[in-house]
C-alpha cells in the first residue's frame, strides 16, 4: 500500500519557489504603482499652480477695480499678474483678458468673441481685443515692465490712441459712479508642463478669472 505524500509549509515560513511568484507579481503591479504615483505628483503640482494663479488674478482684479478710470489701470493690472505668476515653475503665461462685464452677467469668463482673439499669430506687441468690450494681452505684453505699449507712459493722458494696447476698451471711458459703475473682469490662461510627463499631452492648460465692480472715486471730508 503506497502513501501519497503532500508538501506543506510551516506557518510563517515560505514554500520553496514562492520567491519567483513574488517577483512576477511585483513586475505586474509596478507599472500601475508608478503611474498612480506620477499622477498624484503631476496633479498635485498642477493644483498648487492653479492656487497661485488664482491669487495673482485676485490681486490683478483688485488693482484694476481700484484704478477704475485711471489711464494706466490695465498696465497696473498686467504688472500685478506678471508679479504674481513669476514664481510659477514649468509654466508659461499664454494670454490675459480684461473685459467689460455685461449687465447681469458676473461669470468670471470673458465673452466668446474675446476668447477667440488669437494671440499666437502676428506680432506679440500688436493691439488685440474687441472694440468696446475687451483688451486681450499676450505673454509679451503682460511681462513688459515699461510703458511702451501705452501712450508715452503718460498717466495723465486724456486719450487712448489706436496704437495703445488697451485701446479697445479704454480705461478712460469706464464708468465708476457710486452704485451703477461698470463691472470689470480679469482672466488669465497659463500652460504648465507636467513634472513626470504622465499627463496626456505632457502639459495642462489652466485658466482663472475674477469679476469686480469699479470702485467709485473717494470724496474726502
Amino acid at each position: 500500500m503506497s502513501a501519497t505524500s503532500q508538501v506543506s509549509c510551516a506557518p510563517r515560513r515560505r514554500c520553496r519557489g514562492d520567491d519567483g511568484a513574488v517577483i512576477v507579481e511585483f513586475a505586474l503591479a509596478a507599472p500601475i504603482l508608478v503611474m498612480l504615483f506620477s499622477g498624484v505628483v503631476d496633479y498635485g503640482f498642477a493644483y498648487r499652480q492653479a492656487n497661485q494663479m488664482e491669487g495673482a488674478v485676485l490681486v490683478a482684479g483688485r488693482v484694476v477695480s481700484q484704478q477704475a478710470k485711471a489711464r494706466l489701470a490695465d498696465f497696473s493690472a498686467t504688472q500685478a499678474l506678471s508679479s504674481g505668476l513669476s514664481s510659477l515653475r514649468n509654466t508659461t503665461v499664454h494670454r490675459a483678458i480684461i473685459w467689460k462685464v455685461a449687465a447681469g452677467d458676473t461669470k468670471p469668463v470673458p465673452p466668446a468673441n474675446c476668447l477667440t482673439v488669437n494671440v499666437d499669430i502676428g506680432l506679440p506687441w500688436a493691439v488685440r481685443g474687441v472694440s468696446g468690450v475687451c483688451n486681450v494681452y499676450t505673454a509679451y505684453q503682460i511681462n513688459v515692465s515699461n510703458l511702451s505699449g501705452f501712450p508715452s507712459g503718460a498717466s495723465g493722458s486724456v486719450t487712448c490712441p489706436a496704437t495703445a494696447w488697451d485701446s479697445n476698451w479704454c480705461p478712460l471711458g469706464r464708468v465708476n459712479t457710486d452704485g451703477s459703475g461698470d463691472f470689470v473682469g480679469v482672466w488669465v490662461e497659463i500652460r504648465t508642463t507636467a513634472l513626470t510627463r504622465m499627463i496626456p499631452g505632457g502639459s495642462l492648460t489652466m485658466s482663472r478669472g475674477v469679476v469686480y465692480r469699479l470702485e467709485p472715486p473717494y470724496i474726502g471730508g
